[in-house]
């Protein structure tokens, strides 16, 4: 079990000085409510300048704070060094001066000099309250109040504040008299004393040599008082004052090292400095200028949604600096983050203008046309408001959001969606460059089309160039012409792949037609076949003895013959095409995109997609047929589906399929025949609204259909 703590011992510590009037101490105070007002609360925004001593008799005998006497109860800090920890009460013993007279108000307990009265280790004042500031007076139930405990306290030891600045006004003489007199009084309470040479930043080589002269005289000589150079201003060695002094009436183990002035203060603007950065390191790590400004929280936002406040490094920011300097500097950040998301989002946006360029002028305006007399005809062009939003948008969207509403609702989500330019990128010097740029782009591009068009002219106009041919065997018969020794070795090879492209895919196309035409022919070969090879699948792999028979019925076909050097391309769409002849699968259809068996099923809910635009269309199929063939068509089909909306082209639709024989209304529907070969082309009819669907449905292992089915949709088609 761990050993019980004791609880910190308290130490009582009396703050003195020169006090009275300005004869006597000088324009300005000695220092001493400064230091403890730094010690009790020294955050920035608790620590005040100002703590008068002039006050009014109603004042003085009136407010609790004072309650008739000349000292002040500041309240107690916990502090700790090494392994001590210590509560310090300070006390401040003050001459209050009358606002008329200008002289020390009297009291009922107030003893005659003030040298006399700070030496009272026995101090009792009946509900004091705790000294805040000077606002207080006749104010305090406006402030924390706090009542000195039991009314009493004790003296343990003394901070003696001298000022080693220069003042104004003071009587050199009476100043090192009158701190003569009041340490000859302390040194007899043989409590500890510390001198604390107070506006050490400020100080002054008369102020040091006071201050030595002082303690230099008859009485004083023998005694050695611990001197610590202080300011309360600069926040440099306050604590450790009172901490000399807590040493002293506790005698703690550790000795307190005291740094020199010059040390101590470097050493305090460096922590102020890291206190800084560090705070600037947690505001771009809470709102990243990368991510401005769609993340741009007000300064409150930022302090409860985003629970700054709750940060050390926040709160050691503003115990240095305040809240309105973590305000400023926030600020600042946001004002870096503007302007680095709008020369960002500026920067990033030029590439459009190309685009925009494009749209609102034409190629003779972009040729002809200044930039100002450019940006004047794009700011009259009817298309203006299409491409940019209006001026003044811009800054709009870089304001702090003060709450997570407004950015879902506010400027950010207005400004998500919409993916116009800002109208300020045509004021800035990078578009008149981009403008001009583009023009050159266009008079560019105009050359090089114009090139390829005259290339592309010679190469149609050259007998020598047919499908399969590389630009390597013809380049013989292009030498000499203008059109392409202009070109790019790269670039002429670029257009000639191009219009090969082109060829080859008309030579395709005819040959589909002239398969087509030849149908007969195919599928007398696929009914021939199916007596002596059991089929594989989809596919189907003409003989050589079968591919030979096409091309002896073929070869004299100019269609045929000028894909003689793609003969794997054209045998390959002669092997598709039987497969498409025994398995009569639209997939395997040569026509693909125009297969006829395709396009009723995209017409059709390309239709009905107009009817219900809020629910996915209903598509019915009227299925006809023998009664066997029409129960296994619908089992299968529902067995594809699985319940779920059929995806075409066209989008979702939902599938319902009926047999011929229900009674189920005819209105849009899709009648569906089943084709086994004996069905006569008379019996095959269609509604008003769509054409129908046949489905070949011939037995694999007998041919004899074949011919049948493929003559019946020939009659029909």
């Amino acid at each position: 079990m761990a050993p019980h703590s004791s609880p910190p011992r308290l130490v009582t510590i009396a703050v003195i000085g020169v006090s009275g009037n300005e004869r006597l101490k000088g324009s300005q105070g000695v220092g001493k409510s400064l230091l403890c007002n730094r010690f009790i609360r020294g955050d920035h925004d608790d620590f005040h300048f100002e703590h008068s001593s002039i006050l009014s008799q109603t004042d003085f005998s009136g407010s609790a704070v004072i309650n008739n006497e000349h000292w002040l109860f500041w309240g107690e800090r916990e502090i700790h060094h090494e392994d001590e920890t210590t509560n310090i009460r300070l006390i401040e013993h003050s001459v209050f001066l009358d606002d008329v007279e200008f002289e020390p108000l009297a009291g009922p307990c107030t003893p005659e000099s003030y040298s006399k009265r700070v030496v009272a280790l026995k101090l009792e004042s009946r509900d004091k309250l705790m000294y805040i500031q000077k606002e207080q007076f006749g104010q305090e139930a406006e402030f924390p109040q706090r009542i000195l405990p039991d009314g009493k306290t004790s003296v343990d030891g003394f901070v003696f504040v001298f000022d080693v600045s220069s003042v104004s006004g003071r009587d050199l003489g009476k100043h090192i008299h009158a701190a003569q007199q009041i340490l000859s009084h302390v040194v007899k309470t043989k409590r500890p004393i510390v001198i604390a040479a107070s506006k050490f930043d400020s100080s002054s080589d008369e102020g040091r040599s006071l201050l030595q002269e002082t303690l230099h005289s008859t009485h004083l000589r023998s005694h050695h008082f611990p001197i610590i150079e202080t300011s309360a201003l600069k926040r440099v060695n306050v604590d450790e004052v009172f901490l000399s002094v807590a040493q002293l009436v506790l005698k703690w183990k550790h000795r307190l090292k005291i740094q020199l002035f010059a040390d101590a203060f470097r050493a305090v603007n460096l922590q102020a400095l890291e206190a800084r950065e560090s705070y600037i390191s947690i505001l771009k790590g809470c709102v990243p200028v990368e991510e401005w400004p769609s993340r741009r929280p007000s300064f409150d936002r930022l302090l409860s949604e985003f629970s700054i406040n709750r940060n050390l490094v926040y709160q050691r920011f503003v115990q240095i600096y305040g809240l309105l300097a973590a305000r400023k500097l926030y600020e600042r950040h946001v004002e870096e983050a503007r302007e680095h998301w709008t020369k960002a989002r500026l920067r990033a946006l030029f590439p459009q203008l190309p685009r925009v360029f494009g749209n609102l002028l034409s190629r003779k305006e972009l040729m002809s046309l200044t930039w100002s007399e450019a940006n004047e005809r794009i700011h009259q062009h009817p298309l203006f408001d299409e491409f940019f939003q209006p001026l003044g948008a811009l800054s709009k969207q870089l304001e702090p959001i003060s709450s997570p509403i407004e950015s879902g609702y506010g400027t950010v989500g207005s400004m998500r969606g919409d993916n116009r330019i800002p109208a300020e990128i045509l004021l800035r010097a990078e578009a008149r460059a981009t403008y001009e740029e583009f023009q050159q782009h266009v008079e560019q591009e105009q050359r090089r089309e114009r090139l390829e068009e005259d290339f592309e002219a010679l190469l149609a106009s050259n007998s020598q160039i047919c499908a399969g041919r590389s630009l390597a065997e013809v380049s013989l018969f292009l030498q000499g012409a203008s059109s392409y020794e202009a070109l790019a070795p790269a670039h002429a090879e670029l257009v000639y792949n191009r219009y090969q492209g082109d060829l080859i895919k008309r030579a395709e196309v005819e040959f589909t037609e002239c398969l087509l035409e030849n149908i007969e022919l195919f599928a007398e070969l696929v009914r021939r076949s199916r007596f002596d090879r059991q089929p594989r699948g989809l596919s189907y792999l003409p003989t050589e003895n079968e591919l030979a028979l096409v091309r002896t019925v073929l070869q004299d076909d100019t269609r045929y013959r000028q894909l003689s050097r793609l003969w794997e391309l054209r045998d390959g769409m002669i092997s598709t095409f039987c497969s498409f002849i025994a398995h009569s699968q639209p997939s395997l259809c040569v026509g693909r995109s125009r297969c006829l068996e395709m396009a009723p099923f995209d017409g059709l809910l390309s239709s009905f997609l107009g009817f219900e635009p809020n629910s996915l269309p209903i598509v019915s199929l009227n299925v006809h047929g023998k009664p066997q063939h029409v129960a296994q068509f619908i089992t299968d089909l529902a067995c594809f589906l699985h319940g779920e909306p059929f995806q075409s082209s066209c989008g979702l639709a939902r599938i319902h399929c009926f047999s011929g024989t229900d009674d189920t209304p005819q209105d849009f529907a899709v009648t569906v025949y089943l084709l086994d070969g004996s069905t006569p082309s008379e019996s095959i009819s269609s509604n008003e609204h769509f054409p129908p669907i046949l489905v070949a449905v011939a037995d694999p292992s007998d041919g004899s259909d074949l011919l049948a089915i493929t003559s019946t949709r020939r009659e029909y088609g």
